[in-house]
């Protein structure tokens, strides 16, 4: 893509949080009303996404963009706070409850290389994101502030 088209705009995110039953979340939760063990890795790093703050990042770019900035590159997004998935299930069941019943208490943790999807997902998946910040002025947000409203919308459509 950058070699074909070198004005171009890719924006990489970090984990993304939707409100999709077929999402990370969505499986997650789904996974969380069924009694049993629930493992998550507790030695992979990232940084969850919800998905409105990548809109509010994408919109931003393109008003730049649509100033006729030539801001041409590849950036990358990710919420603030890098976390493993252990810790995000764990943050994930604490606000959840509080909206409805789960039959799981807290998650196990798991290490990396014992998951199914090892392979597939990188074990250090934690994004840089000085340079959309130094260049279209967009600050990374709190991951954690998202979920209310995220879970919120989700108990809705299921």
């Amino acid at each position: 893509m950058r070699a074909t088209c070198p004005q171009h705009v890719l924006v990489r995110f970090g984990w993304l949080l939707d409100d999709s039953a077929d999402g990370v979340l969505g499986r997650f939760l789904s996974r969380a009303k069924e009694p049993g063990e629930l493992l998550l890795a507790d030695d992979r790093r990232g940084n969850p996404t919800p998905v409105d703050d990548a809109a509010r990042v994408i919109i931003s770019v393109i008003k730049q963009l649509d100033c006729e900035a030539p801001l041409w590159g590849t950036y990358h997004y990710a919420g603030h706070e890098a976390t493993t998935p252990l810790a995000l299930g764990q943050a994930l069941l604490t606000e959840a409850r509080l909206l409805h019943p789960l039959a799981i208490e807290s998650p196990t943790a798991q290490a990396h290389a014992a998951r199914p999807d090892a392979a597939e997902e990188p074990q250090h998946a934690v994004l840089a994101c000085k340079k959309i910040l130094h260049t279209f002025g967009i600050k990374p947000r709190a991951w954690r502030a998202g979920l209310p409203s995220l879970l919120d919308r989700y108990y809705r459509h299921v």
